[in-house]
């Protein structure tokens, strides 16, 4: 008997279905060109003229199977269009975020530099605590502030040299983003 052979399966770039169930999501245009602009034959064996004909045929076009096609269609449109909105909302609530870097005082000449916003954009902040504690030879940390909210403590005042390690290291942030806060305690 033969070895069996490894079989490679083709997964989509967009919404990471094999090609053959793209035509169910709700990603269906984005999936549809990724497939023409990179497997040219695959796309022509599920939406080449040929294809779209042999469906057709398959179907048995009675009043009831045009009623259900015209029922999927337009539950694929509802999911398009619900999967745009959402892409659009996530897209402003990242662009309308802020990346704080504050810096405040923790006892008579020791600060602390902390660092607020980055799980918005999609950032691994356990990955970003690293680089800046081995960056700067201190400790840092992640830890959920009084508002719930996740943060990078990092023991030191480096504001300026965290700014410019976000720039470099995680450009999907834009600059205008990022601010920067100075908090002193006041002197008794």
């Amino acid at each position: 008997m033969a070895e069996p052979q490894k079989n490679t399966i083709l997964y989509c770039d967009v919404c990471t279905f094999p090609p053959e169930y793209c035509e169910f999501g709700a990603m269906r245009n984005k999936c549809e060109q990724w497939l023409s602009e990179n497997h040219k034959e695959i796309h022509e064996q599920l939406y080449g003229q040929e294809a779209i004909a042999a469906k057709i045929q398959s179907l048995n076009l009675n009043e009831k199977g045009a009623e259900k096609i015209a029922k999927e269609e337009i539950k694929i449109q509802k999911a398009i269009i619900k999967e745009e909105a959402r892409a659009e909302r996530e897209h402003d609530k990242k662009m309308s975020s802020i990346v704080s870097v504050k810096r405040s005082d923790r006892n008579k000449k020791k600060s602390v530099t902390v660092v607020t916003g980055l799980d918005i954009f999609g950032i691994d902040l356990k990955k970003t605590s690293k680089l800046f504690s081995s960056h700067f030879a201190c400790g840092s940390s992640v830890s959920k502030n009084v508002l719930g909210q996740e943060e990078i403590t990092i023991q030191g005042d480096f504001i300026d040299e965290v700014i410019s390690i976000l720039h470099k290291t995680h450009p999907e942030i834009p600059k205008e983003n990022i601010h920067r806060i100075e908090e002193k305690k006041k002197k008794k």
